[in-house]
């Protein structure tokens, strides 16, 4: 029986093996097109495994951004930090930030690093004045700066912060609540007993905020999983981080019912949502990148429909350097409302018909 399963396993691995020659290939195949084939690698980066190499990531990630050549050579301007407004609470996330760089990097190296991540955030707020610091922006971009470098890294991250997290970066956090208030919703529709559960347990949505600002950079622990998630973001609509956060709460359905228990108490949900992604294995990984794109999603999730918390008095979100305020929502239901110029920016989202 050992001699069966070693042999199975052995043809498994083989066959794993192949299909990632075949994808290699492919990948290789759509950035010697002229132009790139730029929706081949969407697929390719959306699919099992993702784009596989830091090597891939490099050239791919790039063309899914649609940055120019021209960008990407640029070398990094030299940044100011006195008297730079942001640099303060930069460093100090920064400083905290010792587990998202590899186990075992020596010290210098890892010093080294972090001043390139503090450049590098420093730089494209520099250049884009529009935009505001929040705390876990580092974490987002902690991953550019490892697998593609500083000079990539300054490009890739000033245009996905003009883009897929220009609504974090408000000087408020409203655009970032509606996003938020899309998580419910769709949990409703898809399972609607995890719904029920989390109404019962009154846990609100901002469980969910790290997960959202950091793509879960913050919360996973491995990151292999990190990268793969980011493959799949980067080939995605914007809003598909909410659709893999609401995946996050329901393919965990049997382990809220081992591990919550009535009494349900607001501490416990919190604790048990914290921790539900932090170590999926990789067919958990892909189960839910794949249920993220699931046909059965809600088509449009307008406005008008966003969850409000029934019962809870108020939501307190963590502070930030540019001044957050403080969403008050009354038992009936009232709710924070974005400025005119913030919403329009919704617009093209609110008619997005769904997933890819």
């Amino acid at each position: 029986m050992k001699t069966s399963g070693t042999a199975s396993s052995l043809i498994n691995e083989n066959q794993n093996n192949d299909r990632q020659q075949r994808k290699m290939a492919d990948i290789a195949q759509a950035l010697q097109a002229s132009p790139a084939d730029v929706a081949a690698l969407r697929r390719m980066a959306i699919s099992e495994g993702g784009l596989l190499t830091d090597e891939m990531r490099c050239q791919v990630w790039p063309r899914l951004l649609n940055v120019p050549p021209n960008i990407l050579e640029q070398e990094p301007e030299t940044v100011e930090r006195d008297n730079n407004k942001d640099y303060n609470q930069v460093l100090l996330d920064v400083q905290r930030s010792l587990r998202r760089f590899p186990p075992g990097m020596p010290d210098e190296q890892r010093e080294g690093l972090q001043e390139e991540l503090i450049d590098i955030i420093l730089r494209v707020l520099k250049r884009n004045p529009q935009l505001h610091y929040y705390q876990g922006y580092h974490d987002i971009v902690v991953t550019f700066l490892l697998v593609v470098g500083e000079r990539l890294a300054t490009a890739l991250v000033e245009k996905l912060s003009t883009h897929h997290l220009r609504d974090f970066m408000d000087p408020t956090m409203d655009n970032t609540k509606h996003i938020l208030n899309y998580l419910m919703p769709i949990i409703e529709r898809v399972k609607p007993e995890v719904h029920d559960f989390m109404q019962e347990a009154e846990v609100g949505t901002v469980f969910a905020l790290s997960w959202l600002i950091t793509w879960f950079g913050h919360v996973l622990a491995d990151f292999r999983h990190v990268v793969r998630l980011y493959d799949f973001f980067l080939a995605c609509h914007p809003l598909m981080p909410i659709y893999f956060a609401a995946v996050s709460c329901t393919e965990k359905r049997r382990c809220w019912i081992a591990n919550v228990t009535w009494p349900w108490s607001i501490t416990c949900c919190h604790r048990f949502l914290r921790i539900c992604p932090t170590r999926p294995s990789s067919a958990e990984r892909e189960t839910c990148l794949s249920s993220s794109r699931h046909p059965n999603w809600p088509e449009r999730l307008p406005f008008a429909t966003a969850w409000r918390p029934p019962r809870l008095k108020t939501l307190t979100w963590p502070r930030r350097s540019s001044g957050l305020t403080r969403c008050s929502t009354s038992a009936g239901g009232g709710n924070c409302n974005s400025s005119n110029s913030s919403s329009r920016r919704w617009q093209s989202a609110r008619r997005w018909p769904g997933p890819p």
